[in-house]
C-alpha cells in the first residue's frame, strides 16, 4: 500500500483523531461480527463445506479492497466522486472495459 511521509505516524501508530477512532471501532466491530458469523456458518454447514463461504468472503473482501485502492487512485487524479461511484462501484462494464483494453 501507499504510505505518505506526511501522514505516517510510525510503524503501528494510527492518528488519534476522532474520525480515525470511529473508523477503527467500526472495523473492529465488523471483524468481530464476521468472525462470529463464520463460526455460526461452520456449525450449520459443517467444517467440510464451510470453506465455500470463507472463499466467497475472501473474494468479496479482495474486490472491495481493489475498488478502494482504485477510488483513492482516481481521487488523486482529480476524478469527481460521482464519476468514481458510477464507474467503479455501481457498474461493472467500465471496469471490464479498462481491464481488457491492454
Amino acid at each position: 500500500m501507499f504510505e505518505s511521509a506526511e501522514t505516517s505516524q510510525g510503524p503501528g501508530t494510527l492518528p488519534s483523531d476522532r474520525r480515525t477512532r470511529r473508523l477503527a471501532i467500526t472495523a473492529l466491530a465488523n471483524r468481530a461480527i464476521a468472525q462470529k458469523r463464520d463460526a455460526q456458518i461452520s456449525d450449520v454447514l459443517g467444517n467440510q463445506d464451510a470453506y465455500l463461504v470463507t472463499e466467497m468472503l475472501g473474494a468479496l473482501t479482495g474486490e472491495v479492497a481493489a475498488q478502494l485502492m482504485l477510488t483513492e487512485h482516481l481521487l488523486s487524479q482529480g476524478w469527481a466522486w460521482e464519476e468514481i461511484l458510477r464507474n467503479v462501484w455501481y457498474q461493472e462494464e467500465p471496469l471490464r472495459k479498462v481491464a481488457t483494453s491492454g
